[in-house]
């Protein structure tokens, strides 16, 4: 595997995140999306991914606007189609660790998960 600064911050994040300060997001522009591949729903992060089932992730965009003052749907879908090409090209890498046998990947079981905070739609745009 030919490691570009892409895949190297990729690789830092995973070391980071299951070190001594296991769940630790070291602080590069990839650091959002590590954090939410948590799944947590945390008005510091500008969007999340949560599994209603396995295999399923939604995207959640905080937004704490009301809604009539909310940006259009156009404008919300092209945001969420740049957040998902990164996470895409992310997903991808680890992919690519994982079928080289660098790395294990054991998504949480659905019991595991928090459930979708009350009134998650006030704050939150799936």
């Amino acid at each position: 595997m030919l490691l570009n600064s892409f895949k190297k911050d990729i690789i830092n994040q995973l070391i980071a995140a299951d070190g001594a300060d296991e769940g630790r997001v070291l602080d590069n522009p990839l650091a959002p999306y590590f954090r939410a591949f948590t799944g947590a729903f945390d008005p510091r992060m500008p969007f999340t991914f949560y599994f209603e089932v396995k295999n399923k992730p939604v995207l959640f965009v905080f937004d704490d606007k009301p809604n009539e003052a909310r940006s259009s749907r156009a404008v919300f879908v092209d945001l969420c189609e740049r957040m998902l090409d990164n996470t895409l090209r992310i997903t991808n890498v680890i992919q690519e660790l994982t079928d080289g046998g660098y790395l294990t990947v054991n998504p949480p079981d659905s019991k595991e998960r928090s459930p979708l905070p009350l009134n998650w739609d006030t704050c939150w745009r799936k």
